[in-house]
């Protein structure tokens, strides 16, 4: 696990909706390159926090142990940041579609949230050829 800071560490400004999101999803992280999961931070203000955080080798068909580890990292990373909002971006080589083991495994993570005070923005799918909302 490595923190990452993003291109530009100065303050960014809000992304409100899910099209400014995405933008800051793909500028972040852009297409894949390996197998990996993302855990990105944004404040009650929709304003990205300055930490990317890459799971390496974390696949969406995650099992109920593996699901409860990601979501405690998660919520402790952020009430260290003072974060109120996770958007996660899964990394993987390939096209957009998803298997269905991927669907179901996303899905599973979202029913984890809102988790301690911590809300789940947004999942994406990082591809080979680009980033797509889930």
């Amino acid at each position: 696990m490595t923190f990452i800071a993003p291109p530009s560490s100065a303050p960014r400004p809000s992304v409100p909706d899910d099209v400014s999101l995405a933008s800051l999803v793909d500028e972040m992280v852009g297409a894949a390159i390996r197998s990996q999961l993302w855990l990105l931070y944004l404040d009650a203000d929709d304003r990205p926090i300055p930490v990317a955080m890459p799971l390496e080798d974390v696949a969406p068909e995650l099992d109920d142990a593996e699901i409860d580890q990601v979501t405690c990292l998660a919520r402790e990373t952020a009430r260290q940041l003072g974060a109120a909002q996770l958007v996660l971006v899964w990394e993987r080589e390939g096209g957009p579609a998803l298997t269905v083991g991927e669907r179901a495994g996303i899905a599973r993570v979202a029913e984890r949230y809102p988790d301690g005070g911590l809300r789940l923005r947004r999942q994406f799918l990082s591809h080979s050829t680009g980033v797509v909302a889930l």
